[in-house]
């Protein structure tokens, strides 16, 4: 179903249950092989104790090195259809940015609000079965002043 090799996908699997990040949840028969079935232990990885242990750090930092080369792939795949793509107005469906800025505390929270709408969005539609489906990969990070 994810167009990858089952050694490429048991590697990334070990890692993530390695980590913490996964668990091995159930087993099941497929012909004469068994087949794990897995669940993510977390809805988000980011937090407090991922920068304290060292380990998960780097897990987290591996997870989100993927997570940005997958949102390259698709970006790519998805500027190669010119016909289904709207690059401006309130239909647009294609977009690569990146904004900084300093942010009072009271414009972090906002920004905080305005990224915790638009996760429930995603939610509310992850398990719609119409509707044309839509990634969003976001990475937000403290910047030292003199970085660019």
């Amino acid at each position: 179903m994810l167009g990858r090799k089952p050694n490429s996908l048991h590697y990334h699997m070990r890692k993530l249950v390695r980590a913490g990040m996964a668990a091995q949840v159930d087993s099941k028969r497929s012909g004469a092989r068994t087949e794990a079935v897995y669940d993510v232990v977390a809805s988000r990885f980011i937090g407090a104790q991922t920068m304290k242990d060292k380990r998960f750090r780097q897990a987290t930092t591996d997870a989100v090195a993927s997570i940005l080369r997958l949102a390259s792939r698709t970006y790519t795949s998805a500027a190669q259809n010119h016909a289904e793509l709207t690059l401006t107005g309130r239909h647009r469906n294609i977009l690569a940015t990146r904004d900084k800025a300093r942010l009072s505390q009271k414009q972090l929270s906002q920004v905080n609000e305005h990224i915790n709408a638009i996760e429930q969005i995603f939610e509310d539609g992850s398990n719609r079965p119409k509707g044309k489906l839509y990634a969003l990969t976001m990475v937000m990070t403290p910047l030292p002043d003199a970085a660019s």
